[in-house]
């Protein structure tokens, strides 16, 4: 195994801030489907449906397929084993920036910002989008995001790019995101040879698969199909995710909600743009989740997700400002966590050292090494709270 990666402070902090009671709402959308995922996925091992190993990988090098050391080492290299790591923002989203520098340092991986688009031009150059089937299902500020993710696909068909990471703007990550890669590789490579048993194994960059998803924020498996149960020492020993204590999983999917962090091939970004080019009738994670169901879309989703949404807690007054969304109105995400426009929560970011928190739709994440959630006492190698 090779040296811990990252910047300054490789202790692993455990993020003990109580996230506030999700909604109804929040619970039925986003974190029922991952955990029936997970429950069919270990119901499917507990009845021994793995008793021969076929669903099970085993990290100890005497397996996958083109070496896996050699896989761990290019998987977990400084943009992670794919040709870039693409960051969508817009110009004036500051702190985002700022704290995708932050999380950068601290986990050592090299991401390039790309200018997103702006929500008011999507309501104004009608005359440059695609036709849709259906003219009410879309305002401006989907538009905008999906243009923002075609511009990428674009460029990759141009450049031939054989595989992108992209990530939203409030993409949060466990800062051992190098180390977690390393270890996905070979039971991810194993999972598409056995997916592709005629295949080659040398597409297996881009030519078998067209997303990989390791953000999602809802995920569906896609049953009867195969996947991989692996054992990562940075997954969380424990938490709301106990079927998966000390491991990860991927699986094919049947379905994924929240593009915040996926690894998209070359196929599956001229499978994307072509078909919204077409027509632009959906959100942009809403035509790759139906894509996913047709079987238009080979997919694949990571469990114990290593990717989630980050967000400014109640009580700092920042929705108010809006700094918490740039698809919904200001303030309307105020109301998942329970923002009353006060101060209360100043102490514990003292405490802390920190502002981030992880978005209420991933409460089922859980990172050992939640950097962005400590972040000034990793980076000033301290465990004094931050004096303001």
């Amino acid at each position: 195994m090779p040296p811990a990666v990252g910047g300054p402070g490789a202790r692993r902090f455990h993020h003990d801030r109580r996230r506030p009671r999700l909604s109804r709402l929040v619970q039925e959308r986003y974190l029922r489907p991952v955990r029936n995922a997970a429950a069919k996925i270990k119901d499917h091992v507990v009845k021994g449906s793995s008793s021969n190993n076929n669903n099970s990988y085993s990290n100890n090098g005497n397996g996958g397929h083109g070496g896996e050391a050699q896989g761990y080492d290019s998987a977990s290299n400084r943009t992670l084993g794919i040709e870039s790591i693409q960051f969508i923002n817009m110009d004036y989203r500051y702190v985002r920036l700022d704290a995708l520098a932050i999380q950068c340092y601290m986990s050592d991986i090299e991401v390039k910002p790309i200018l997103g688009f702006p929500k008011d031009k999507a309501g104004s150059e009608v005359v440059g989008f695609p036709p849709t089937s259906n003219l009410s299902r879309l305002g401006p500020p989907e538009v905008a995001t999906w243009r923002a993710h075609a511009n990428v696909w674009q460029q990759m068909l141009m450049k031939r790019s054989p595989a992108v990471l992209i990530m939203g703007s409030d993409a949060v990550w466990d800062t051992q995101l190098r180390r977690i890669m390393g270890n996905l590789n070979g039971p991810f490579l194993d999972l598409l040879h056995a997916d592709n048993p005629n295949g080659n194994m040398a597409a297996a960059r881009s030519g078998l698969w067209d997303i990989l998803s390791l953000g999602q924020c809802s995920g569906h498996w896609k049953e009867g199909t195969g996947f991989r149960l692996y054992r990562d020492e940075f997954a969380a020993a424990a938490g709301s995710a106990t079927t998966l204590a000390g491991r990860r999983v991927v699986y094919r999917a049947g379905g994924m909600v929240c593009l915040t962090g996926y690894v998209v091939s070359l196929r599956g970004a001229a499978k994307l743009l072509a078909r919204t080019a077409i027509n632009l009738d959906q959100p942009v994670d809403i035509v790759v989740d139906s894509m996913m169901k047709g079987g238009e879309l080979v997919g694949y989703n990571t469990q114990r997700q290593p990717v989630a949404q980050w967000v400014y807690p109640s009580g700092l007054g920042m929705e108010m400002r809006g700094a918490n969304s740039d698809i919904r109105p200001n303030g309307s995400e105020s109301c998942q966590s329970g923002d009353d426009g006060s101060r209360a929560s100043w102490p514990d970011a003292e405490r802390r050292g920190s502002v981030w928190d992880i978005k209420p739709q991933y409460a089922g994440v859980d990172f050992p090494d939640f950097g962005l959630g400590h972040a000034w006492k990793k980076i000033a190698e301290t465990k004094k709270k931050l004096p303001f």
